[in-house]
């Protein structure tokens, strides 16, 4: 993925929160790309319990070159192997 320097990247990913699993980044250089704000949900329908897709932006902020990676678990689960990941290579320039 090639940003401009202020540039935004929209992530947008399935997910449920009733589960209690969320997206959370695993590694990015943040003098390179950051997070702008919270996570925004958009649910599949009205139900509850049910799933939907979960948004994440990012800023490009300076030029450079940096991994985004996002895991899927429980915050509680620390280390432990998330049940979903989502990685992206990012160069802006």
């Amino acid at each position: 993925m090639e940003l401009n320097q202020g540039q935004f990247l929209a992530v947008t990913l399935e997910g449920n929160p009733t589960t209690r699993y969320s997206w959370g980044q695993a590694d990015l250089d943040d003098q390179v790309l950051r997070q702008v704000g919270e996570a925004q949900f958009s649910p599949d329908s009205d139900l509850i319990g049910t799933g939907g897709l979960r948004t994440l932006r990012f800023e490009a902020l300076n030029i450079g070159r940096t991994t985004l990676e996002l895991v899927y678990r429980r915050p509680w689960e620390g280390d432990s192997e998330p049940l979903k990941t989502f990685s992206v290579r990012v160069v802006v320039r």
